[in-house]
């Protein structure tokens, strides 16, 4: 055990007086948990990161700066895993260099002291539980990690709690959903930094040449042939390709006015902070570990120490400007959610951005369509979409805009649609652009965004759900319903967002009576929310199953090639289909095959539905209206004019006449 001792101190010694490794990275060596540090800038292994004041005070300026974007660290929640760290590749190059000077003393300290055979049992356990490079690497990274976390909560001391100012009527629900909303950590900020060293620092390329960095090709994505941005990326990998273009630039460049020395030193480095950890951990493990290697590069290591401590100089250069290490940081936002319901009255507004393929010549000039679009072979129909009345006053009103710092703004094509900070739209299913999104007329008093048919079903709008990446800040109840007030085109002083509306016939097709509706608000565009409250992830991901369960409800406008003869004769055929007088044949059982209008881009396959009930009224002789429920899925259209025999039964076949359907509604969806 006294052998075992002494190694340890050897070791100690040898880190502190022969290789200039500052007091934080013996600790890591010998395990020691004493309070001992040290202000040693020129370490030789974690180059001042640890133990340098002003280091670390750059590094927090740096931080604060970025979160100031955000409103600051006293208006924001600190995610319990930020920040992450990429520490120097260099680093790990110092580390096995350290390593293979401490196997070269303890090996001498060994012959010198011609223990016993039992000492020397010790000794040799002692030797080769100098840890791996990989180790110690992860446990300096770990290190730098708590500190700077350290360090940002006792200077800046970031709020503690998140509300999210919910508003149920149940308090129970209400702190349910705000621990949930605590627990994924939605709207905390988050942070990365990456470290790159003086790029003058000496590397053992001599001893041991690095392999050269191979640039990979990023990998091509289908993004669509519609101009929409897509979100999508990563703020830790963009903040990687920006410092490696900005390592570009400086090889490009910056080192054309110095010697040839000094650029070839550059390069060295560059390459060092271009190639990945893990290889360079696997290439010291395989071709830096053989015995002549390794004898080399512990001299090259005692060689710096000595030539540093002989000229007592920092060993980067008299170059000021390229002595400090370089810091990167990223900062952004958790995603937090937003649902609601929202209603759509136009026949002309899709429910996303609605591109299709130009039949026309790309080179062709026409008024609606724009050079961008002609280029790429496509045209936008529809005058907007309900994701373009929500989303962009989410972002400026809601959140204050949207972060564009953490963006990939350039790929290999030299354009990107891809960005990571955005609003995304996610809705319970959708209507086709030429459906209306509304609600019935016999809406109970005072209700709050619910309606009760004569099924006593209860329905709504159609559900949504915002996902907000990397926003500015986090909207409270105020501004929500500020939010809500300026997607519906409301004045400030009303209560309800419920609207009562009328469609007056205007005789395209038939001549009917004025009918009444629901709708939320009064945006010209015809689009209205019901609310928006915060919340849980699980809301966004279940959204499209938890449709599949819901009753949905439509009217629609119709036409028969046949003449109906009365509004009995209608009845009898569409809903006892000449059974008894007051029986039923609803619930109606329906096999649908994919129709012939989605085949392109739906597997084909056979699906059972349900009409649950239905109302028709007859307007003339070749006209009449439905007002139906249906399982989630149906086909309405397709039941109507049975698609080439596709949906049977249809109201084609009960009628025993060529139909169409002209006007298509949707009245509702069951909560």
């Amino acid at each position: 055990m006294m052998a075992t001792k002494k190694v340890a101190e050897l070791i100690e010694t040898t880190l502190r007086e022969k290789c200039g490794v500052c007091e934080e990275c013996i600790k890591i060596y010998t395990k020691r948990s004493d309070e001992t540090s040290s202000q040693n800038p020129r370490c030789t292994l974690c180059l001042g990161i640890l133990c340098d004041d002003s280091f670390q005070q750059r590094l927090l300026e740096s931080i604060n700066d970025k979160v100031n974007l955000y409103g600051g660290f006293h208006n924001n929640c600190i995610s319990k895993d930020s920040p992450t760290v990429s520490i120097p590749s260099a680093i790990a190059i110092r580390i096995h260099c350290i390593n293979c000077y401490l196997e070269k003393c303890i090996r001498e300290y060994y012959h010198k002291m011609e223990m016993q055979q039992e000492e020397d049992k010790e000794l040799l356990e002692q030797r080769f539980a100098i840890k791996k490079v990989s180790e110690i690497h992860t446990q300096i990274k770990d290190l730098i990690r708590s500190k700077i976390r350290q360090l940002v909560l006792q200077k800046y001391n970031p709020k503690k709690v998140q509300t999210y100012n919910n508003d149920h009527e149940n308090n129970h629900d209400h702190d349910e959903v705000t621990q949930i909303l605590i627990n994924e950590e939605a709207g905390f900020l988050r942070h990365h930094v990456i470290l790159i060293p003086p790029l003058f620092l000496k590397l053992p390329t001599s001893v041991l040449p690095l392999p050269k960095h191979e640039r990979k090709r990023d990998r091509k994505r289908f993004r669509g042939n519609d101009p929409t941005a897509k979100q999508g990326g990563d703020p830790r990998t963009n903040l990687e390709k920006k410092v490696k273009r900005y390592l570009d630039s400086i090889l490009n460049e910056n080192i054309k006015d110095v010697n040839e020395e000094l650029a070839s030193t550059i390069r060295e480095n560059i390459n060092c902070c271009m190639l990945e950890k893990n290889n360079i951990i696997t290439y010291l493990d395989t071709v830096g570990s053989r015995c002549d290697v390794k004898e080399e590069l512990g001299q090259w290591m005692h060689n710096l120490v000595t030539a540093m401590n002989e000229s007592k100089e920092i060993e980067y250069s008299e170059h000021q400007t390229k002595t400090d290490i370089s810091i990167h940081v990223s900062c952004w936002r958790n995603h937090f959610y937003l649902k609601g319901k929202y209603t759509k009255t136009r026949r002309d507004i899709s429910q996303t951005p609605f591109y299709v393929n130009d039949d026309i010549e790309s080179n062709h000039q026409s008024q609606t369509h724009d050079v961008t679009e002609q280029k790429r072979g496509i045209k936008r129909l529809g005058i907007s979409s309900v994701e373009e009345q929500i989303c962009p006053i989410i972002c400026k009103v809601g959140c204050n805009g949207i972060s564009t710092e953490n963006n990939d703004l350039v790929d290999s094509a030299g354009k990107n649609n891809l960005v990571y900070g955005m609003v995304k739209f996610h809705a319970s299913g959708r209507e086709d652009m030429d459906v209306r999104m509304i609600l019935p007329p016999d809406t109970k008093e005072f209700a709050d965004n619910c309606f009760t048919l004569q099924t006593k079903h209860v329905a709504s709008g159609r559900p949504f759900v915002c996902d907000i990446v990397d926003a500015y800040k986090m909207p409270t109840k105020s501004i929500l319903d500020k939010v809500v007030k300026e997607i519906n085109h409301m004045s400030n002083d009303r209560f309800s967002v419920m609207e009562k509306a009328s469609t007056l016939s205007d005789g395209k097709w038939v001549q009917e009576e004025e009918r009444q509706y629901i709708r939320y608000g009064r945006n010209p565009k015809g689009v209205g929310i019901s609310s928006l409250v915060y919340c849980p992830s699980s809301s966004f991901k279940n959204l499209q199953s938890d449709t599949e369960d819901k009753v949905k409800f439509y009217g629609c406008l119709c036409w028969s090639k046949l003449p109906i003869q009365s509004q009995d004769f209608l009845e009898k055929k569409l809903m006892r289909n000449g059974s008894e007088k007051n029986k039923s044949i609803y619930p109606l059982k329906l096999e649908q095959s994919t129709p012939l209008r989605v085949l392109h881009r739906r597997a084909a396959g056979l699906r059972i539905r349900h009409v649950l009930s239905l109302e028709a009224i007859r307007i003339d002789e070749h006209w009449f209206r439905l007002h139906l429920s249906t399982s989630a899925g149906t086909y309405v259209k397709e039941f109507v004019h049975g698609d080439c025999g596709r949906t049977k039964p249809s109201i084609s076949s009960l009628l025993g006449s060529k139909t169409d359907i002209v006007e298509l509604d949707c009245e509702g969806i069951a909560i």
